[in-house]
């Protein structure tokens, strides 16, 4: 992963969520999977997520810790609601609308609701052909589990923040990680040998942790 992708998924995994990072969509040609169609050959997600209503960590894992952004601008209840995530991560200074929706074509969108299994097959290209003009779908009759696009970019413009997908800004997840580390700043102190990344133990002692 590069530094982008990891702020992000460090961001998932602080709210709750079970991050794999580059998951790769497979071109698989089978017979009777017309979306497939669409992807000439194998490509890669930046990150799949999925979140269950009752996750629950002593440190770090409750209520007050969650980002309120899932309820204020995404409206997504995350008390009551199982979400599953595409997540395209941008770096760069200026992002293409067609590299976005390229990322989220509907067989990609396919393989991912497939690999989420959030839902039976038979329905993921329903899903896939819905969520290619949404940003959120419900696949199930409760309306209870979700998945949706998230598009994680260095700056909000009308490229990042107008098209059918959540936005994050990777500043925004940047600050909400430091706050996290400064808000168990002993905890994490006690666990620092944990951290598995470069990056999320630089972020750690940029926020006080002692991981020395």
């Amino acid at each position: 992963m590069n530094y982008a992708e990891t702020i992000a998924h460090w961001y998932l995994r602080l709210n709750g969520f079970f991050p794999l990072s580059d998951f790769v969509l497979h071109r698989t040609g089978e017979p009777g999977r017309e979306l497939d169609e669409g992807m000439a050959h194998s490509a890669d997600c930046d990150l799949l997520a999925v979140r269950f209503p009752y996750t629950y960590e002593e440190i770090g894992g409750q209520k007050r810790d969650w980002d309120p952004q899932f309820a204020q601008d995404w409206g997504i209840d995350v008390a009551i609601e199982t979400l599953g995530l595409m997540v395209e991560v941008k770096s760069g200074k200026s992002v293409a609308p067609e590299d976005v929706r390229t990322a989220f074509q509907p067989a990609r969108l396919c393989a991912a609701v497939r690999r989420l299994g959030m839902a039976p097959r038979k329905k993921a290209q329903d899903l896939a052909r819905a969520l290619d003009s949404e940003r959120v779908v419900s696949c199930s009759e409760t309306g209870r589990r979700k998945i949706a696009k998230l598009l994680v970019a260095r700056q909000a413009n009308r490229s990042t923040t107008e098209g059918p997908w959540f936005f994050l800004a990777l500043e925004d997840a940047d600050q909400f990680i430091l706050r996290r580390m400064k808000k168990y700043r002993e905890a994490k102190s006690r666990d620092r040998m944990f951290f598995p990344s470069e990056l999320i133990q630089y972020l750690a002692w940029k926020a006080g942790v002692d991981v020395g």
